[in-house]
C-alpha cells in the first residue's frame, strides 16, 4: 500500500528526500501522543527535548553533535530540558547490539557502522563537552566562522528554523 498521497509535498521536483526509517527501539524516544510535533506543513517529528534526550542515553555521538549544531542548543538549555543525571544507558545499547548478531552472539563485520556504543559515560560531560566544542567543529568544517554560527546555523537564523513554513517538509 502506497501512502504517497499523505505527505504530497514529498513529491519535489528534481529533489531528492532520503529518510532513514528504523524500529522505535532503536530510537529509545517515547511515543504518545504528546510526544509527537507537527511542522507547519503537518510533517510529524517528535519534540526536540526527547530526540536529544534519546541521542544523549543511547551515547550517539554523531546525532548528538549534528543537532546540537544544527539548532545551537546551549549548555545551559540542557539544564534545563534534559535528564543529565546517570550515564548513558549501557544495558539498552547491549540488547540492541544482541539484536543486530541475531540472538546468537555472533559478531557480522558488516554490522559494525549500526552497533551502539556500550562504554558507560556520564550525561552531563557529555552534555558538556559536546556542546562546548561546537567552534571546534565549525572550524574542522573550514566554513567562514564571520558567516556561520555554527556547522549548520548561518549567523542571524531565526531560533527555531524548523518551525517556518517552507515549500517543503
Amino acid at each position: 500500500m502506497s501512502l504517497a498521497h499523505t505527505y504530497t509535498w514529498f513529491r519535489g521536483n528534481m529533489l531528492d528526500y532520503e529518510f532513514c526509517l528504523v524500529p522505535s527501539t532503536h530510537a529509545r524516544i517515547p511515543i504518545d501522543k504528546g510526544a509527537v510535533c507537527r511542522s507547519p506543513n503537518g510533517v510529524p517529528y517528535a519534540p526536540l527535548e526527547a530526540l536529544v534526550q534519546s541521542y544523549l542515553d543511547m551515547y550517539d555521538l554523531v546525532s548528538l553533535c549534528d543537532i546540537v549544531d544544527g539548532t545551537n542548543l546551549s549548555y545551559r538549555w540542557g539544564q534545563i530540558h534534559l535528564d543529565l543525571d546517570g550515564t548513558t544507558d549501557v544495558e539498552w545499547a547491549q540488547q540492541r547490539n544482541a539484536e543486530l548478531m541475531g540472538g546468537e552472539g555472533k559478531f557480522d563485520s558488516s554490522l559494525l557502522g549500526s552497533a551502539f556504543p556500550t562504554a558507560q559515560v556520564k550525561k552531563v560531560s557529555l552534555w558538556r563537552k559536546t556542546t562546548e566544542e561546537k567552534k571546534q567543529r565549525l572550524e574542522q568544517m573550514m566554513l567562514p566562522q564571520d558567516l556561520f554560527e555554527t556547522r549548520f546555523m548561518l549567523k542571524g537564523s531565526p531560533p527555531e528554523p524548523w518551525r517556518e513554513l517552507r515549500n517543503s517538509c
